[in-house]
């Protein structure tokens, strides 16, 4: 199949059609991404407030104390290859990340291209938060031990070149960790079309491990740790998710928290060498 895109990893153009013509795979390499229409939308609009709060997710701040379970997770995973140091947590949404960062005694910074997200995740972290997309602010942003790209790169238009811009501001010895979801888990080739991250308009790309850590590798990291990760849900979000209303249940049903690993998420840490 031609699309006018060509592929972010080889650079090739010629791709299949899979999951009902839903996404296209790249002959070559077997990178997954949307269909060409979804990369003309505005990220800057498209992640606003209306984005965390009746559309992907039903109240993404009342998610609060699910997400910082799953973050204080990462960051223990991070700590054991960085345990001190600047962060940047590329799409930090409400800046759960950074508190979390800030509490185990990292040095933490976000940034978001949506400008009212980016204030409210300072407002809410306490840690600077700037606006706008990584490749354009690389001089203004300084240096940093550790970036995070947290449910991150499918959403982007160009991750080859978010890497890349990444690696510029990596201090030499750094890490960048990234989780997304593995659409060659046994959850997602059992659900194909159905399977939960399977969302064209937001989740522009679709990841392997093995295409990830080609990726990474293409931009001038070491992977030094994948692992399978999973995550905490409120009962809220995940009746949200299902059927698109909470059906009215009592708060103490629906803010509580649940732990499920299905085998999907795959967290991939590198070195900058």
């Amino acid at each position: 199949m031609i699309a006018k895109l060509i592929c972010n990893i080889c650079q090739q153009n010629n791709w299949l059609p899979i999951y009902k013509g839903l996404l296209l795979k790249c002959k070559y390499c077997g990178l997954v991404r949307s269909t060409d229409k979804f990369f003309n939308l505005d990220p800057s609009k498209l992640y606003n407030n209306s984005y965390y709060n009746g559309k992907d997710y039903s109240n993404y701040l009342e998610e609060g104390p699910a997400l910082k379970k799953n973050f204080e997770d990462r960051i223990r995973r991070i700590s054991k290859f960085k345990s001190k140091g600047r962060i940047l947590d590329i799409g930090a949404a409400y800046g759960f990340f950074l508190k979390v960062a800030k509490s185990r005694g990292y040095k933490p910074f976000g940034i978001e291209v949506n400008r009212s997200t980016a204030a409210k995740a300072e407002k809410l972290s306490g840690c600077k938060t700037f606006s706008g997309y990584l490749p354009g602010k690389i001089k203004k942003l300084g240096k940093y031990d550790v970036v995070t790209m947290f449910d991150v790169i499918e959403h982007l238009k160009d991750p080859d070149k978010y890497l890349s811009a990444s690696r510029k501001i990596i201090k030499k010895g750094g890490l960048i960790a990234i989780e997304t979801g593995n659409i060659e888990s046994l959850t997602s080739r059992l659900r194909k079309d159905k399977w939960r991250l399977v969302v064209p308009s937001i989740h522009l790309f679709y990841f392997s491990p093995a295409i990830l850590v080609k990726a990474l590798n293409k931009n001038g990291f070491e992977v030094v740790n994948i692992s399978s990760v999973g995550f905490y849900r409120t009962i809220k979000q995940t009746v949200f998710r299902l059927f698109g209303t909470t059906f009215g249940l009592p708060n103490f049903i629906l803010n509580r928290t649940y732990y499920l690993n299905t085998g999907d998420l795959t967290l991939v840490i590198a070195r900058k060498i």
